[in-house]
């Protein structure tokens, strides 16, 4: 936690590292994990649950056919049926 001698700066580049893994993080992220300890302490640092949990987000359709082009051929990568449905949509899908 800062003190009036440390800024959250100095506190945010020694929180980024991690044992073995080094990690960025942006500053605006940092603050919100800050503000959200300060009010809540450690379970405001809990991730919410998405609200599109298991749901297509968009273009269900879509969906539909990449099943349909991997059911058709399934060795064709995801990557393949990716630009498939770019190509005859205009749709880009990841």
């Amino acid at each position: 936690m800062p003190t009036s001698t440390t800024s959250a700066s100095s506190v945010g580049d020694r929180v980024r590292k991690r044992p073995h893994q080094p990690r960025s993080v942006a500053r605006g992220t940092f603050d919100r994990w800050l503000r959200a300890y300060r009010e809540q302490g450690l379970v405001g640092l809990n991730p919410e649950p998405r609200a599109d949990l298991g749901l297509a987000r968009r273009h269900t359709e879509l969906l539909e056919e990449a099943c349909e082009l991997r059911v058709e051929l399934p060795a064709r990568s995801a990557a393949q049926i990716s630009a498939s449905l770019l190509a005859r949509h205009g749709i880009r899908v990841a």
